[in-house]
Parts: C-alpha cells; structure tokens; sequence
C-alpha cells in the first residue's frame, strides 16, 4: 500500500472538452503499508480511475488488501490537476489537490490532504514547473499537522522515453527536509518499465534514500501483468515507516489498451508542407462540430473546416517537426484519431502525433 499523499491546489478554467477516461482493476499480492507498521498481504483487489482533458487530469485509486492476522487494510487516494492556457509565451498557471485516507481493522486511521500552485513553462514533450502551497497530515484522533511546501520540477517526453525530476524543500514542525526524485519511464512493445530514485535530505528529520522498479507486460490489450520492487522513504504525515516492499498481480483494464509503433514506423503521422509551407490533413469522422487542439495552438481548441459530411479538414502553417494533437467533438468530446500513432500527453492522458517533413 504504496501512496505519495503529498498533494497541490489549483483552480482554474481548464480546456472543456471531455475527459479521456480509461480505469483498470488489479488483484494479487504484495507489501501493505499503513500508520505505524509494514505487512505482506495474503491478497489485494485495487481498482483506479484516471481520466484527462488538455488542461486537466485527475486519477483515483483504492485498495483493500487482507492481512495475515486476518484484518483488512483500506486504502483511497485521489489527485487533480489543472492546467491553465497559454498565459504569455508558453507561460502557465497550475497545480494539484491530493488527498488519502488509510485505515486498518482495530489499527490506526490516517490521512493527508494538500494543495500546490504552480507557473510552468511547456514546449513540445518537455516543460519546468515552479510552486508552493502546503499539505497536511492526521493520525488516529490527534491533531492534525501542517506542512509548507515548495516544488520545482522538470520532464522530458520522446517518442517512448519519458524522464521526470523534481526538488521538493519542506518545512515540518519547525525542521526543513528535501525530498530529491528522478524517474524515467520506458515503453517498448508490450512492455513498460518505470524506475525511481529517491533521497531526503536534513538535519531535523534524517537523511535517508530509496529506489524502485515497476514493470507490466501486457499479455493483450486488456491484461497485463505487473511486477515491483524497491522501497519507499518514510511518511512524515501519517506515521508510514520507511520498507522495502515487493508486490505482483494481474491487471485488467477498461477499456482495452491501444498499442502503436514508434512514430517512426507510423507513416499515418507524415505530413508534408505545400508551397506555401502549409499542412492540409483530414479527418473522417462522424460528427456536428470538429475542432482540434494541439502543441502549436497552446491545446485551444480550434474549429477545423468541414468540406464534406464526415469529411474535416486542418489547414495549418507549421514548421518542420513533432507535433502532439487531439481532436474535439461536438460540445466537448475529447478523442484521439484512429491511424495515428499516440503517447503520453502532459497532463496524464494520450495525444496523437503529426510528423510534419
């Protein structure tokens, strides 16, 4: 019962489109974490919900996992995020609210809640991000505790390759700790590999490090099989010690995984500019009203030309290179085109991919 509580505060108008929307559920067994102790379950069910907009992304999660002793361990966490347009250059205002609650059968009961505002500044597949805003902390029926915390963070995103950092000073009854992360995720085929080192530094609280290693095979695209490994720094807000920890199950998602090849061997994804360096692409697809959004527009949606029934067309002036997009339909459904290839969008959720030569 692994779960960063840490949380950011945001509120701002975000893109409307609909959300992509996608869950899964996970049955196994692994190590189970909690306020004030570490076991291995006999078995754990863990359902999650994640869905994303350009301009928003959220993710929920549960888990009820059985323990040796017969008791039962329950686990909720939740996270948004919310993503401003454009608001000077490729300037951005955001941030996040994080909550979770634990519980065990005739054990302690905890939570954490926190928010964090943010200016970010985004390109195609990379962007920093610099905040601060506070989290705070419960367990059992003491006194809560509060937390001012600071982030500044960076990532990176090509093709299958996404790698994150982020520096995170905080100020805990009286004392500073900073929490010092890197990660890279990898996707190769049927197989994704996510890997992340950790270490805290400070005089009041210790210093300590941490690593782990999350791999899932999909067996198809609706089942895949996950395995990690590793250990978790402690958590000052609800009491979790630090553990190692070690976990597999099998994962069922809803609805089933789409798989695509490196945009290199996507030709759907070639666009070629005319002689007046404009793109023209279409889009057959059912609908009222179609607009898209993507990396060169600050993700607005913008209505594209419709020159038949089913038939849409982007009349774009784009300079050479990788560009991500989604299309809108209607009053707001958010949809990435069939033929093209897709990765990871900036805010947790999937964008097609337009290679203009």
């Amino acid at each position: 019962m692994r779960t960063s509580l840490l949380a950011p505060l945001v509120f701002l108008v975000a893109n409307g489109a609909a959300a992509q929307v996608s869950g899964a559920v996970a049955a196994g067994a692994g190590t189970v974490r909690y306020g004030g102790g570490t076991s291995a379950s006999l078995a754990t069910l863990s359902p999650s919900l994640i869905w994303s907009t350009p301009g928003t992304a959220g993710w929920a999660t549960g888990t009820a996992a059985l323990l040796p002793s017969s008791a039962w361990a329950f686990q909720g966490n939740g996270d948004l995020t919310l993503t401003s347009g454009v608001i000077a250059g490729r300037w951005r205002l955001g941030g996040e609210v994080t909550g979770g609650v634990t519980t065990v059968t005739g054990g302690d009961r905890t939570g954490a809640l926190g928010a964090l505002g943010e200016w970010s500044l985004r390109g195609a597949g990379w962007g920093v991000a610099a905040g601060a805003g506070t989290t705070a902390g419960w367990i059992g029926g003491t006194a809560g505790a509060a937390a001012l915390r600071l982030r500044m963070r960076a990532w990176w995103l090509r093709d299958d390759f996404h790698m994150t950092a982020s520096v995170e000073p905080t100020r805990f009854f009286g004392a500073w700790f900073t929490d010092f992360t890197a990660g890279a995720m990898l996707h190769r085929g049927s197989l994704d590999v996510a890997a992340t080192i950790m270490a805290r530094a400070s005089q009041g609280w210790g210093s300590a490090a941490a690593g782990s290693v999350v791999a899932d095979l999909a067996v198809s695209p609706r089942v895949g099989i996950e395995v990690a490994g590793g250990s978790a720094l402690a958590d000052v807000y609800q009491g979790f010690p630090r553990t190692g920890f070690a976990s597999a199950g099998v994962r069922v998602f809803f609805p089933a995984r789409s798989s695509s090849g490196p945009i290199s061997e996507a030709r759907a994804a070639l666009a070629n500019r005319d002689g007046d360096d404009f793109v023209t692409v279409t889009f057959h697809i059912e609908a009222d009203s179609v607009a898209v959004a993507g990396d060169w527009n600050g993700w607005t949606p913008e209505p594209l030309e419709r020159v038949a029934p089913d038939l849409w067309r982007l009349r774009k002036h784009l300079a050479p290179g990788i560009y991500r997009f989604g299309l809108v339909l209607g009053p707001g459904q958010w949809t990435v085109p069939r033929g093209y290839p897709t990765v990871p969008d900036d805010w947790g959720g999937m964008a097609a991919v337009l290679v203009v030569q």
